[in-house]
């Protein structure tokens, strides 16, 4: 009997009700069940059917799905506990009072600020100041290197993308140094006194067993500070090769090492008397126990006392022994007379011929003092002149160790392996303060001179165009200087960073940065702050940051880092269309950067108002931005001045300014800023007090965030780009001349050894590798030449097939007249545009290894580029003394397309015989603009000097049709230099005088050129021109108020 649905009660309704939702419930489970399985049966069968790689991609599409999955599950879960949050925020305001509500919203407001990390600083550096605002920190030093026989410490922006080990310390793995024996508790102990720490070095002097001779120089007379050891010019080794002296006679390095303990400690003490005594007998009790060089000497004497006695006994004379450092390749010690050896030298006696084998550094057993000079490769140099660091004297690093891939282990990666920052260790060289200054700057000194010298002895290898292009300069010095011949021709290329030619190439780079993009905008001077978190946060007992320049190095390194991301990246100015700079070295050793910055043009600063957003020179109201007064004090005061900035009693960098009570421009777009005369100042711990008229330009809100002196000016010239790069090279040195009997010897390499600095800060910078220079864009310096004139790079030691495979080999030049052949879209662009839209890249499928198991040369050549890359062209320039290597740079910025160096030459079919001729012929030289456009581009590069030297080229060798209408045009250009000391009107005069001066050179007159002005009335004292001592003073100061 079927009971009617209406008599059943609600609760049975209910119960039905639930029994349907299930039976559904299962019933689409089921389908659902049914439908994955033929959904996974048909994936499979699909899979069955994929290759390898398209598996690989639906895999990854499957992970996308998962992760998006949980990313919404995740998402839900975040907004169900923020909307949790805020209404117990509710229920809790809602007990609060109206004052008590006040307060809480301040709080709040001002956590929000100091924790503020905002993705948007698009703009930031013109908002209005935020006082609160969280200066930049790079956190803790707690990224530990993966490598087992490394484990070094890093901050997490050292990190390298995808990798668990670092470059920093071990190379990515590559660098192992073996296991160094314990350091002996004794010497570890006194690294806690203070009195060790400050006379660490003349300790380590008077126990050494060489002596290390720099031109130490000091910057400390003017400039109160830390300690700051800097060297001038090259480090040499020496050590005495007697092991005696006589009794009259001090004793020093080995020696005191033979001698009574007690007598050798008096000796220290008598080299330095400020020296602790109980400190200097613990080091040499030390040493003499544990030193394996110590027990060298020890050895040699034991043996001289031996051969004595026997001598005595047998009424022979003694033997002649030697101690042997070091023995030379090939030498085997089986043949002589081995008397004692340890794990460093070994003694011999000379055998019945007299012989004693070959070593680098031998000691003999003599009186005197017989110093060697030793060289800086010898293995054993280092234990040698820092036994307080390597107190059991073994050598660590020599230059045949290799690394795990078989590779020789550079000196570089040997220091960057010692000074990496470990736990659970000691490391002496860490805790040495001022000696691990000069160990830093030896061991730069060191990496630098052994790539010099490996460039002296592969010149043949260097472009032979360089050695053309000194040749006249050394024969007009042979005919000034009355010598006989000319001699040896040494040069060090431009691949060497921080040379001559380095410092050229990138000059010129930067130039063409400027004529591609524009001027810059902003000149920025970033400083390092020695007393910044995360350099103080490191530090070891007792120590301040001068002690650890290795620290200072890197903290700076990504502070700047750090920097030019905000402004190139993220906009902090404004669109950034392209930036450059270079990193220098105060004498007290701090680092600086000079930064480049070029502006879209929607947001450059134009008008006084958008300068005063983002640049001020004034103190801010303490009670309205207490902190930010507190950094502008600290950071961006000029002064009190003194002699390290005062020349002729005025201080070189123009302060104290004048008042201005609002930011002006002149009318050649040169700002001067607001400096209220508001009655602000603030009192120096000197007890200078200084205004505004003391305030260095500076960004707020770029202050606030970096806590260190960073100085923002706006840029109105292009002599600011040459104020970056003030140390270019300026034509050939003559200190890289040398007379010796007669002959002209000319070296680069001597030279630029003898005249370099080298601070501990920069020796860091150097031994990690960080970059000197940088900018937004690649150049892609391209080459021209004659036909048949194109550089070659080969070997003498090479055969004539390479030597023809050199030859047929395509340079850029050569095969850009080849891609128009092969491209038609290339003849679009003019040379100087190509590398924008290809590549130099290598040609696909070469054979680089011959049936005979030789190695051919890799091809290059033009190829379409297929991303977007920030690169720009620049052709070598060419002097208009090379007419036709001249006039032929002319053509290639007017024809687009040419094939052949004939194809260059044509005028409607016909082929001119000249290149000079063709640019007649087409026009290009009929009147003076080419001319004017030569000294317009010239205006961008070139120094003052340089462009008088240039203007008499073109009047020698081109022969304007109106000189005189290019020298008004330019004749402020080329008097800059004067006019940065002199009235405008006296530096043309002068200008014009000087290129009177240099046409006397050439043997010409200026009547020669009747247009020019012949009025010579005004004197001029040649002698007081130095046109690099007068570039350097006030250029700052001149393009930037």
């Amino acid at each position: 009997m079927r009971i009617s649905r209406a008599s059943i009660s609600k609760v049975e309704k209910e119960a039905e009700n639930e029994k349907d939702r299930n039976r559904k419930k299962d019933k689409n489970a089921q389908f659902s069940q049914v439908k994955i399985d033929n959904r996974n049966e048909i994936r499979k069968e699909k899979r069955a059917n994929l290759s390898e790689t398209e598996k690989t991609i639906e895999n990854k599409k499957a992970c996308k799905r998962k992760k998006e999955h949980y990313k919404t599950l995740a998402d839900a879960d975040k907004a169900s506990k923020r909307n949790q949050a805020k209404n117990n925020a509710k229920v809790k305001r809602s007990a609060l009072s109206g004052a008590e509500k006040i307060v809480e919203r301040n709080k709040a407001k001002q956590g929000m600020q100091k924790t503020r990390n905002p993705k948007n600083l698009f703009g930031a550096g013109g908002k209005e100041i935020d006082d609160l605002l969280e200066s930049h920190y790079l956190g803790l030093m707690d990224q530990i290197c993966s490598n087992e026989n490394c484990k070094a410490k890093h901050f997490k922006d050292e990190k390298v993308q995808g990798k668990t080990t670092f470059y920093g310390c071990c190379q990515h793995g590559k660098t192992v140094l073996p296991n160094q024996k314990p350091y002996p508790e004794a010497l570890k102990k006194l690294f806690n006194l203070r009195e060790f720490r400050d006379n660490i070095r003349p300790l380590n002097n008077v126990h050494s067993f060489a002596s290390l001779n720099a031109d130490t120089v000091n910057f400390g007379i003017h400039r109160p500070g830390p300690y700051s050891y800097v060297v001038q010019g090259q480090i040499y080794y020496q050590i005495n090769t007697a092991l005696k002296n006589p009794d009259d006679v001090s004793k020093s390095f080995g020696q005191l090492y033979i001698i009574d303990p007690n007598e050798a400690v008096e000796t220290r003490l008598n080299t330095f008397s400020n020296l602790n005594k109980d400190i200097t007998k613990t080091i040499s009790e030390t040493l003499v126990q544990i030193n394996c060089h110590a027990k060298a000497f020890q050895m040699l004497h034991e043996q001289h006392e031996i051969q004595q006695k026997l001598a005595e006994q047998n009424g022979t004379p003694p033997l002649n022994l030697s101690l042997h450092f070091s023995l030379k390749k090939g030498v085997d010690p089986r043949r002589f007379n081995l008397q004692a050896s340890n794990e460093v030298a070994a003694v011999f006696a000379t055998t019945d011929d007299g012989e004693i084998p070959d070593s680098y550094v031998t000691i003999y057993d003599k009186e005197g003092r017989l110093l060697k000079t030793v060289n800086a490769l010898d293995k054993n140099v280092e234990p040698w002149l820092y036994p307080i660091f390597f107190p059991h004297g073994e050598p660590i690093w020599h230059h045949e160790m290799k690394n795990l891939f078989n590779q020789n282990i550079t000196r570089m990666a040997y220091a960057k392996f010692q000074i990496a920052i470990r736990d659970g260790e000691f490391n002496a060289i860490l805790h040495g303060g001022r000696l691990f200054q000069q160990w830093l700057v030896d061991t730069a000194l060191k990496i630098i001179k052994e790539r010099v010298e490996y460039l002296r002895k592969h010149q043949n290898e260097i472009y032979r165009d360089n050695y053309a292009n000194i040749d006249a300069f050394m024969q007009k010095y042979k005919i000034d200087n009355n010598a006989t011949s000319v001699g040896t021709k040494i040069i060090l290329p431009s691949t060497h960073t921080g040379s001559p030619r380095f410092m050229e190439q990138i000059y010129q780079d930067a130039m063409a940065l400027v004529r591609k993009l524009g001027k810059p905008d902003l000149f920025i001077t970033i400083t390092c702050n020695p007393n910044c978190r995360e350099i103080l946060e490191n530090l070891l007992h007792g120590q301040t940051p001068a002690d650890r320049p290795d620290l200072v190095a890197r903290v700076f390194k990504q502070k700047l880092d750090f920097i030019v991301d905000l402004i190139e990246k993220k906009g902090y100015f404004g669109g950034c269309k392209a930036f450059v700079y270079t990193v220098e070295f105060q004498k007290r050793g701090l680092p600086h950067a000079h930064l480049l910055v070029t502006l879209l043009s929607d947001y450059k600063m134009r008008t006084a108002e958008v300068i005063d957003r983002y640049i001020s020179a004034q103190l801010p109201d303490p009670e309205l931005y207490p902190n930010l007064f507190n950094l502008v004090s600290t950071h961006m005061i000029h002064g009190p001045c003194g002699p390290r900035c005062e020349k002729d009693g005025k201080c070189s960098k123009g302060f104290p300014k004048k008042f201005q009570e609002e930011t002006t421009l002149d009318e050649d777009a040169y700002p001067t800023y607001a400096r209220p005369d508001n009655g602000r100042s603030v009192t120096k711990s000197s007890g200078f007090v200084a205004d505004n008229r003391y305030v260095v330009p500076h960004c707020p809100n770029l202050l606030l965030l970096m806590n260190c002196h960073i100085n923002v000016e706006v840029v109105s010239s292009i002599k600011a780009v040459k104020y970056l790069y003030k140390y270019i090279f300026k034509g050939h040195d003559s200190a890289a001349f040398k007379i010796v009997d007669g002959v002209v010897h000319y070296d680069e390499c001597e030279s630029y050894l003898n005249s370099r600095y080298m601070g501990a800060a920069e020796a860091c910078w150097r031994i990690f590798g960080f970059e000197l220079h940088k900018q937004s864009h690649s150049i892609s310096r391209l080459p021209l030449h004659l036909p048949n004139e194109q550089t070659i790079n080969f070997t003498d030691a090479e055969n004539i097939e390479d030597l023809q495979a050199a030859m047929d080999s395509k340079n850029k030049f050569l095969d850009w007249f080849e891609l128009n052949k092969r491209d038609s879209k290339a003849k679009v662009y003019f040379y100087h545009e190509i590398p924008e839209h290809y590549t130099w890249a290598p040609i696909p499928n070469q054979k680089l290894t011959n049936a005979n198991g030789t190695k051919n040369k890799k091809q290059y050549q033009w190829k379409p580029r297929e991303a977007h890359f920030k690169i720009i062209g620049r052709m070598y320039s060419a002097s208009p003394i090379n007419q036709e290597l001249f006039h032929l740079r002319i053509l290639l910025n007017h024809v687009k397309g040419a094939t052949s160096y004939e194809d260059l030459k044509r005028d409607d079919g016909n082929i001119c015989q000249t290149f000079s001729q063709a640019c007649l012929e087409l026009g290009l030289i009929e009147d003076d603009k080419e001319w004017g456009r030569v000294l317009k581009e010239a205006d961008v590069s070139l120094l003052p000097n340089q462009m008088r030297n240039l203007f008499v080229r073109l009047l020698i060798h081109c022969q304007p049709i109106a000189p005189h209408d290019l020298w008004e045009e330019f004749k402020e250009a080329m008097s800059a230099d004067f006019a940065l000391n002199f009235s405008k009107d006296i530096a043309i005069k002068k200008s014009y005088r000087e290129i009177c001066r240099l046409l006397e050179n050439e043997d010409k007159d200026i009547k020669d050129f009747p247009t020019m002005p012949q009025d010579l009335s005004f004197d001029d004292d040649y002698d007081t021109y130095d046109p690099i001592h007068d570039e350097a003073i006030g250029i700052h100061m001149r393009c930037m108020r």
